[in-house]
């Protein structure tokens, strides 16, 4: 979701929730509980920071940092595959250090690794949502909403 575009729902303080088009990576989306599905279908509100001041009923374009969606893709899919690679070769070295069966040390050393992948994740997800990195943003007001056309005669 480099850019999308909808419909602001409703106003809450420094947000806003824009109906907009659901998209097949909001599945595997971290922030995904930051969105709700319209009665199961192809549509959902998704809670962004609303920086530009925009009403309910104006549409609006939606940004989220394509650097930071790369480094989330990053956090998610590589950093376990690190932390198995890391247990995996360290097994083999070890398990004659601590006279382990080396089937079982590979076990016991690529899930320390795993184990140990998660927790730098979490970090990692942490500091990203502490920035608020991850939260889509509106960039601007594309049409003013009927209700603020309005309120302006």
């Amino acid at each position: 979701m480099p850019t999308e575009i909808g419909r602001i729902e409703k106003i809450e303080t420094q947000w806003a929730w824009v109906k907009t088009q659901r998209k097949s990576a909001c599945a595997s989306c971290s922030k995904k509980d930051y969105c709700q599905s319209i009665d199961g279908g192809d549509r959902m509100l998704v809670k962004v920071q609303n920086r530009v001041q925009a009403q309910a009923g104006d549409e609006v374009e939606l940004f989220i940092n394509s650097k930071t969606q790369l480094k989330g893709l990053f956090i998610l899919y590589m950093l376990p595959v690190f932390g198995l690679l890391l247990g995996a070769f360290t097994a083999e070295g070890l398990s004659a250090s601590f006279d382990i069966n080396a089937g079982v040390a590979m076990v016991v050393f690529i899930s320390v690794g795993l184990v140990l992948a998660f927790a730098v994740m979490r970090r990692l997800a942490n500091r990203l949502e502490m920035k608020g990195d991850l939260n889509p943003v509106i960039t601007r007001i594309i049409h003013r909403g009927f209700a603020n056309a309005s309120k302006g005669k």
